[in-house]
């Protein structure tokens, strides 16, 4: 359960969420795409969703991971944008 000051993330595929938590953004991110490699799970067939606002990191850490698709509830950054654009990379934000 996400608790006041932390971000989550989670890796949506096939085989199920892989959901993970952290005071920071990136390290969430991090422990739910290695929580889904250490199952096997193919990336290039799974969504990111995150918590906070998504940033250009975040979209380049996602597609060298082979994610290709972001969704966040949150808005996302110009150079987020610009990134997932040059990178053939879904972005769903606010």
């Amino acid at each position: 359960i996400l608790r006041a000051g932390g971000f989550a993330a989670a890796v949506v595929s096939p085989k199920g969420f892989f959901l993970a938590e952290d005071v920071g953004q990136n390290a969430a991110i991090d422990k739910a795409v290695g929580s889904a490699i250490l199952s096997g799970v193919d990336l290039k067939k799974t969504a990111l969703m995150l918590s906070g606002k998504v940033t250009a990191d975040m979209v380049k850490k996602s597609l060298n991971a082979g994610i290709s698709v972001i969704a966040s509830g949150y808005p996302a950054t110009n150079l987020a944008a610009e990134a997932a654009a040059a990178g053939n990379l879904t972005l769903v934000s606010l």
